[in-house]
């Protein structure tokens, strides 16, 4: 059976050689419980059929949560790029589809075999040993799923990693390759260069009519306007209204009375932790090693070892430098589990374990900080100030709302706003795209643009901000257009500039690089070429950067007859010079020759892996339920 599965599988990759992917395995037992959010999904609780087997809802968020607690460190943009939904979904896909043909190959676990996987998992043993206890305890606790269905989804998984490694042994690694892998990670290269900006290479002079009448006309859209509109507005704020503000006897006092708890110092108190982290939704394996982490340490704590270089050494808080010091903090600062360990502490005791979201602390106190009031004289002029800025708030308000109430009915609004005494104000002209407008406070931009383009030609509008109140009547409106040459004759000059610039020093670069070909000296070259920065690079291999990947790549392309090149920058144009090529030391290729065959191998497999999953998604009918996956 073994014999006539290997042959299939050559037989495949024989017939079917597809460009390869790097596909993440998903285990469809990994652990998690799912995460709400989806909506009303109805009947239709699944997000992918695989040749009419569901992959749920429910099975998706999990391992979309895996996949967002993967990569929770790395910048919110980077992880935008890498599209986690539909890599998830793609994994999913695929695991189906290899469980599927692993079961269609007749691939079998026996139970005995299945039953020493299960029993070799550290999280379900005790003392080394596997426990009945810790197995039911870590699926109810951390897998939430009963034993049968752990157990059919570990029995899915080990076919797969069967399947995997039936593949996996069709793939050979020849001699050749292992050399000629050794030496591209080992070669290296001395590179000089040189860099010229193309700002150095713009024209110093006046551009040209003719040049900016050629550059306006083939780039036109590249100026046309948005929708502008030019506005006028009166900003009433509470300090137009001090003035009307008298305070009636004992006001101050009765709010002291009615809000004193706003006025009290809050108990505080001042600790040190160590944190060993455990990542959301962490599997059992990660939850054991990091309490087993945690417990060494806390033995350490208990001998009487400096709790605060325990915590330079091991805690994987931010705090860790400072010898996990977090300073003073009142209630409500932490989260639940930490705050209750740590206020129930005395100055110079240490906690035991402690376990939060973001994972095992060990706390101390350092000092404590008994709550304060604070006396009304203490308080008074803040107390004071609030109540007269909200009463001038009031009448700020009530004004304005006046006043928009006559304007609506007809009253002019220039006339009804100056009448009142205000002061009036125009925006200038502004889009809607524009989120800072001449005169408007920051936080009421947003509004006041949204408010005015709403409100239509001569159309008046109003705006409430914490700190006053707007209101507006639209003046002008700007359609969008393409200016003449003469509105916009300043930009047009500055991009024709920069598009000289660019093509000057694309020409210095390649007379450069011929020049260098022709045995020129490298120093007089880039002299002539208006070279800002020359350099010589450090002897560096393929996988290391000295400037950029581009580069490193353009670097490795040179040769001999072939000694000089150029890139593009962004600045404008690297010319690159080989000064050296030396060779892998070939000493010590037998010591690197296993790992390099060992990763070659793993890349054929994947690659060969990719390529069969292909082959197979080919003829298998696969739907995805795009409604649901859009509420997720």
């Amino acid at each position: 059976m073994l014999y006539l599965m290997r042959n299939k599988i050559k037989s495949v990759v024989m017939w079917f050689i597809i460009g390869a992917f790097l596909a993440t395995i998903f285990y469809a037992w990994g652990v998690g419980s799912a995460r709400r959010g989806s909506g009303k999904r109805g009947e239709k609780n699944w997000v992918a059929h695989v040749a009419g087997e569901k992959i749920s809802a429910v099975e998706y968020e999990r391992a979309l949560q895996r996949m967002q607690d993967r990569f929770q460190d790395l910048p919110a943009e980077l992880v935008k790029k890498l599209n986690l939904k539909e890599r998830t979904l793609e994994g999913l896909i695929r695991q189906r589809l290899l469980q599927q043909e692993a079961q269609r190959m007749g691939i079998e676990i026996p139970n005995e075999e299945l039953a020493r996987s299960i029993e070799t998992l550290p999280y379900f043993q005790e003392n080394g040993t596997f426990s009945k206890r810790a197995y039911r305890t870590a699926l109810s606790q951390y897998f939430k799923m009963t034993p049968t269905i752990f157990e059919n989804r570990q029995r899915a998984a080990l076919q797969v990693q069967k399947l995997e490694d039936l593949i996996g042994d069709t793939v050979k690694v020849s001699e050749k390759e292992i050399h000629q892998a050794y030496v591209r990670q080992n070669e290296k290269v001395v590179i000089e260069y040189a860099l010229l900006r193309a700002d150095d290479h713009r024209p110093k002079g006046r551009i040209r009519k003719a040049a900016a009448q050629a550059y306006y006309e083939k780039h036109q859209e590249d100026f046309r306007t948005k929708e502008e509109i030019n506005v006028l507005y009166a900003y009433l704020t509470p300090q137009d209204f001090f003035r009307e503000v008298t305070l009636p006897e004992g006001a101050a006092k009765r709010y002291y009375k009615e809000n004193k708890e706003d006025y009290v110092q809050p108990e505080k108190i001042r600790v040190r932790h160590i944190l060993i982290r455990v990542p959301r939704n962490a599997d059992g394996e990660a939850l054991q090693k990091a309490r087993e982490k945690i417990e060494g340490i806390l033995k350490q704590v208990k001998a009487g070892q400096d709790f605060t270089e325990l915590a330079r050494k091991y805690s994987q808080d931010s705090s860790a430098s400072r010898g996990g010091d977090l300073g003073y903090f009142a209630k409500g600062q932490m989260v639940k589990a930490f705050e209750k360990a740590a206020f129930a502490l005395q100055p110079g005791e240490t906690s035991g374990i402690v376990q939060s979201k973001f994972g095992f602390h060990i706390i101390k106190m350092e000092d404590h900080k008994a709550a304060i009031a604070k006396s009304f004289e203490e308080v008074r002029p803040r107390i004071e100030a609030k109540l007269k800025f909200i009463e001038a708030l009031h009448h700020a308000r009530k004004k304005a709302m006046h006043l928009y109430a006559e304007i609506r009915k007809g009253k002019d609004f220039r006339g009804a706003i100056e009448e009142a005494g205000y002061s009036l104000r125009e925006t200038g002209y502004f889009s809607r795209a524009d989120n800072r407008i001449a005169g408007i406070p920051t936080d009421l931009a947003r509004a006041f643009n949204e408010e005015a383009f709403a409100a239509g030609d001569n159309g008046v509008g109003r705006v409430r901000g914490d700190q006053g109140f707007l209101l507006l009547q639209v003046l002008k409106r700007r359609p969008p257009r393409i200016p003449a040459l003469k509105e916009v004759r300043a930009k047009v000059n500055a991009a024709v500039a920069v598009e000289m610039g660019r093509e000057n020093v694309r020409k210095a670069a390649v007379e450069m690089v011929k020049a260098l070909k022709g045995k020129h000296p490298f120093v007089e070259a880039a002299k002539q070429a208006k070279a800002v920065e020359t350099k010589t690079t450090a002897p560096f291999t393929r996988t290391e950067s000295p400037v950029s990947p581009d580069f490193t790549k353009a670097a490795f392309a040179l040769t001999a007859d072939h000694p000089a090149d150029r890139i593009e920058t962004k600045q404008g144009e690297y010319v690159l010079f080989l000064r050296k090529k030396i060779p892998a030391d070939e000493s010590a290729y037998a010591g690197a020759k296993e790992e390099i065959k060992k990763s070659l191998r793993e890349e054929k497999k994947k690659n060969l892996l990719a390529a069969w999953v292909n082959q197979i998604r080919k003829g298998t009918t696969v739907k995805v339920n795009q409604d649901l996956l859009d509420r997720i």
